[in-house]
């Protein structure tokens, strides 16, 4: 009898530490270890610049599983109390730049939402994100007669 209770209690533990195995597999697969499993949240990759009369908020998409390799999103977001920002073409007044000095020109600005002092909506620029590139900058020109407001990220994003 007591030959069974230990031979039992082993394959007891070792059904415990093959389900925990499994748990954690899933969890890591199902995850497909995004940004936020590290921990990585919007907050930790907004960048604001708040010269003039207009605040601009830009978060960076990419580290949180959106956009994949073949385009590089960011959600952008223009406050103001004084300023009318429904003019800006934000695709036309955008660009992303590497550390290398490279350029991608906004493909498009959709999904804006909000009207008058409060925009939203989401920049797409071409990717990949070249090999070796330890920055990028998402450079916005003209809001509010600001020549450039430069947001950046270093890479790769932790």
């Amino acid at each position: 009898m007591k030959k069974r209770k230990i031979i039992m209690k082993f394959y007891n533990e070792k059904f415990r530490l093959a389900f925990l195995v499994t748990v954690i597999a899933g969890s890591v697969i199902l995850t497909g270890w995004s940004g936020s499993a590290f921990g990585i949240t919007k907050k930790d990759l907004r960048r604001v610049d708040d010269q003039g009369a207009v605040e601009v908020t830009v978060v960076y998409l990419n580290p949180l599983q959106q956009g994949g390799d073949s385009k590089l999103l960011f959600d952008v977001s223009m406050e103001t109390h004084s300023v009318e920002l429904k003019v800006y073409k934000m695709d036309n007044l955008s660009f992303v730049r590497f550390d290398d000095g490279k350029k991608k020109n906004a493909l498009r600005w959709f999904k804006p939402g909000g009207g008058g002092h409060h925009i939203s909506g989401t920049l797409q620029f071409p990717g990949p994100i070249p090999d070796g590139a330890k920055s990028l900058q998402v450079v916005i020109e003209g809001i509010d007669g600001i020549s450039q407001r430069v947001f950046e990220w270093k890479l790769p994003v932790e």
